[in-house]
């Protein structure tokens, strides 16, 4: 049985797997280069506010950051892009992408000095549309008469 997703939330899957975790993961992995190659210092740093991670176990910890992304942006589109996954296994992802949501709200606000502000209004944005499908579910869901 095909379960579709509706038009707004294929396009926020998308927008969320290529935009955030795509482009997310790269910006982590790529950090140093594109520091170095940057002719605006401080435009390529959207994650943190300068100075960007210089010790081994801030490299690793981005690089783990860096990891989590990409697993979601995979989990996000296989579950979400394939009219075959069941309905439940969707909803499922959404509720986990929701818990996340708040784990790294709290995070933002606890860390605020360490954040990019682009990366702030970001995870806002992106939250927040996550969140217009968390309380109304359905919405998700591709419904034909």
């Amino acid at each position: 049985m095909k379960f579709p997703i509706s038009k707004p939330y294929r396009n926020f899957c998308i927008f969320e797997t290529v935009a955030i975790n795509g482009v997310g993961c790269t910006t982590l992995v790529l950090q140093d280069t594109l520091r170095e190659s940057n002719i605006h210092p401080g435009l390529c740093e959207y994650w943190f506010v300068s100075p960007v991670p210089y010790t081994e176990t801030e490299h690793l910890m981005t690089f783990m950051i860096a990891g989590w992304l990409g697993t979601a942006g995979i989990l996000q589109a296989f579950i979400n892009l394939d009219d075959l996954v069941p309905r439940r296994t969707r909803l499922a992802a959404l509720y986990s992408f929701a818990a996340c949501d708040i784990i790294w709200i709290i995070l933002m606000a606890q860390y605020i000095h360490l954040f990019s502000p682009y990366h702030i209004v970001g995870s806002a944005y992106t939250i927040a549309q996550r969140f217009q499908y968390v309380k109304s579910p359905n919405s998700i869901f591709n419904v034909t008469k």
